[in-house]
């Protein structure tokens, strides 16, 4: 079943801009994204199958999609590089992948093993992957506040990150001149405080 089967609008399939996306997971080996209009209150959900689904339906030439979904992990994949090819093959021309991954400059999980291969990159890092893959029109977004039930999902382009974080700052109420409003203000207004939070969801088009 497609994308648009699923969520019964083609419109949706055609162009997901100006929609609200979040993922999260039930458990280990499924993922789920919502796809839906935020102020609207209609949600969509697109079950992804288990942690070896990826590489064992990557040799299938008859498979095709229109959206994949990488949540927390390789799909059974040895590397980044490798799921994100073995992504590509399995989405039609035009189809979107929506990978979630850790920051690698700001590991959630320091001192403890994970039980999966969780796909791990700076988000430039996860950009030129993506780009190298074959994808284009590719988004970087992270989850505010960055837990199992993302409150925010916020894009890292500079009008939308610099608005969130700036409003964040504003509501701590710190004195104008401490230390760290201005460290905090400073990375509010180069647009790093996407790049250094703990998550990403990266969105990226086939070409």
């Amino acid at each position: 079943m497609t994308l648009a089967d699923e969520l019964h609008s083609p419109d949706v399939a055609q162009d997901l801009r100006g929609w609200f996306c979040r993922a999260f997971a039930p458990d280990s080996a499924c993922a789920v994204l919502e796809v839906g209009d935020a102020h609207l209150g209609n949600w969509f959900a697109n079950v992804t199958r288990s942690e070896s689904a990826l590489s064992a339906a990557a040799s299938a030439e008859s498979v095709s999609f229109d959206m994949v979904v990488i949540h927390q992990s390789l799909g059974g994949c040895a590397t980044l590089q490798s799921a994100l090819v073995s992504a590509r093959r399995l989405l039609r021309p035009g189809g979107w992948l929506v990978l979630s991954g850790a920051n690698r400059l700001r590991p959630a999980d320091r001192g403890v093993r994970p039980s999966i291969r969780v796909p791990r990159a700076t988000g430039w890092g996860f950009r030129s992957a993506l780009k190298r893959a074959g994808f284009a029109d590719i988004s970087l977004h992270v989850a505010h506040p960055p837990d199992c039930a993302p409150v925010y999902v916020i894009e890292s382009h500079p009008r939308s990150a610099r608005a969130f974080f700036g409003a964040q700052l504003a509501a701590r109420g710190l004195p104008n001149w401490s230390p760290r409003r201005l460290l905090l203000g400073a990375l509010v207004a180069t647009n790093a405080m996407p790049y250094l939070q703990p998550g990403f969801i990266v969105v990226g088009r086939r070409c």
